[in-house]
């Protein structure tokens, strides 16, 4: 005959739903952190969640707060620029990529630069357009411009601060 074995005896539970996990940090928060200019480290300490396991649950929020953080740091740089500036650089950069008024040596015949004759660059250009009074008309032109532009913007006009030194 063949043996039974003694069935285990079942844990008896005490009926009511096991505990649920508390809710982890909310998102806006995450982004909002990271805009501010805080590391990862640091969000996940003020949040209090393991640094470790913070990107792989909030990818998305770290993203979007340093692409924030990207931005406004941007506008900053730019709006150290006036308006009459960001029309020069803007019309400075259009005459260079243009590739219509460059000469056969690579110089811009629509500006000067700071030796007096035609630019080489557009720092060279922004810089001879500084050294000659800053005049520059810019009445009723647009002044919306892209981020990407005002980066450009800002890192011509730091170029031609180098050209000064």
């Amino acid at each position: 005959m063949c043996e039974l074995e003694p069935a285990k005896k079942q844990r008896q539970t005490s009926g009511r739903n096991p505990p649920r996990k508390s809710p982890g940090p909310d998102p806006d928060i995450v982004e909002k952190l990271t805009a501010a200019g805080l590391n990862a480290d640091a969000v996940a300490q003020i949040v209090n969640v393991n640094k470790n396991t913070l990107p792989a649950q909030h990818a998305l929020a770290l993203a979007n707060g340093r692409a924030a953080l990207k931005k406004r740091k941007a506008e900053e740089r730019a709006s150290a620029l006036t308006p009459e500036e960001l029309h020069v650089c803007n019309s400075i950069l259009l005459a260079f990529d243009s590739g219509k008024w460059i000469a056969p040596d690579g110089r811009c015949l629509l500006w000067r630069g700071t030796d007096g004759d035609f630019a080489r660059s557009p720092a060279d250009a922004f810089r001879a357009w500084q050294a000659s009074g800053r005049a520059f008309i810019c009445a009723g032109l647009n002044s919306n411009f892209s981020c990407q532009q005002l980066q450009r913007f800002a890192a011509l006009k730091a170029e031609a601060e180098k050209l000064r030194a």
